[in-house]
């Protein structure tokens, strides 16, 4: 029964993502080496309380840094991509995450921390946005929503990888978690100029009639609320999880990665 049962998983796969845009499978890899890349954000709470000796609260803040930063580059890279084009806000923030990620590595002070990781992800997370509208203008008619969920399944699965390999990482030294992650931040961003330098994509960006603002659709704004608060409860899985299997049952950074 088990071969039967790979053999119709797989005919499942192959049918839900034939036919997609090549386009579409380069952007689902540059998402999957880029979420690969997920090294510090796990390990962030562990370097900060063991590696740099902050408490608690003080690693909270900077966490909570991290996340006012994620949601500024999210907010950017979206107004950024509808003003210059996708394709300039994926190269801006994949290069400059890579080097904000190797300047971060040497910060050690609370507020040099702070604005830091505020600094990289503010950047770093315009990719996201970026990287949709770019799903979009390059799907095929049709397969918009295909080439949507190979993109989001890309990134699950880079982050399958990425806690994994951070673990074996931040055994051996804290450190390196910032340069494997700018390593693959600049490898994302190689491959992303090499293959859509010359590429015009095939539909234009769609752009709201006036007046039509997703901040006065109820609908949205209520989806958003209900997004929020289940982010509040699954976040916990990269910011205070990793250190409550420390000190809880002191487990090792690869078990952890593992875990996670």
């Amino acid at each position: 029964m088990q071969i039967p049962l790979i053999s119709w998983v797989a005919k499942q796969y192959r049918a839900a993502f034939e036919g997609l845009s090549q386009e579409a499978w380069v952007l689902a890899t540059v998402m999957f080496v880029n979420r690969a890349g997920t090294m510090v954000l796990p390990f962030l709470g562990l370097y900060l309380r063991e590696g740099l000796g902050y408490s608690l609260a003080d690693t909270g803040w900077i966490m909570a840094f991290y996340g006012v930063g994620s949601m500024v580059g999210a907010l950017a890279g979206g107004s950024l991509s509808d003003r210059f084009g996708s394709y300039r806000v994926q190269q801006f923030a994949l290069f400059t995450g890579a080097f904000l990620f190797l300047g971060l590595s040497f910060l050690t002070e609370f507020w040099s921390l702070a604005i830091g990781v505020f600094t990289l992800t503010s950047v770093a997370d315009m990719v996201r946005p970026a990287n949709s509208s770019a799903v979009f203008e390059y799907a095929k008619e049709g397969n918009v929503t295909r080439a949507f969920s190979l993109n989001r399944m890309a990134i699950n699965l880079g982050f399958s990888v990425g806690p994994a390999a951070a673990g074996i990482i931040a055994a051996w030294s804290y450190q390196g978690l910032f340069w494997a992650d700018a390593a693959t931040c600049a490898a994302a961003g190689f491959l992303f100029v090499g293959f859509f330098r010359k590429r015009r994509p095939r539909r234009e960006r769609e752009v709201a009639a006036p007046g039509r603002s997703p901040y006065r659709d109820r609908g949205a704004l209520a989806f958003s609320a209900l997004v929020l608060l289940f982010a509040l409860a699954f976040f916990q899985l990269v910011s205070t999880l990793p250190l409550y299997y420390r000190d809880v049952f002191d487990l090792g950074e690869e078990q952890i990665g593992l875990l996670l």
